[in-house]
């Protein structure tokens, strides 16, 4: 059994909203590839952080 850990900083402002998109697009395909390895998504968790 393996475990991988992967971590995506999502921006809050709104006037990055193209870089949200950005993140969450390479999101999406880093979990297509792990899932084409046999990994499966076991949880999802989200932190806040602090606001710039």
């Amino acid at each position: 059994m393996s475990f991988a850990t992967l971590t995506t900083t999502l921006p809050t402002s709104d006037e990055e909203r193209g870089r949200l998109m950005r993140n969450v697009g390479e999101r999406d395909q880093q979990l297509y590839e792990y899932g084409r390895s046999g990994y499966r998504l076991a949880a999802s968790v989200t932190v806040p952080g602090a606001t710039s």
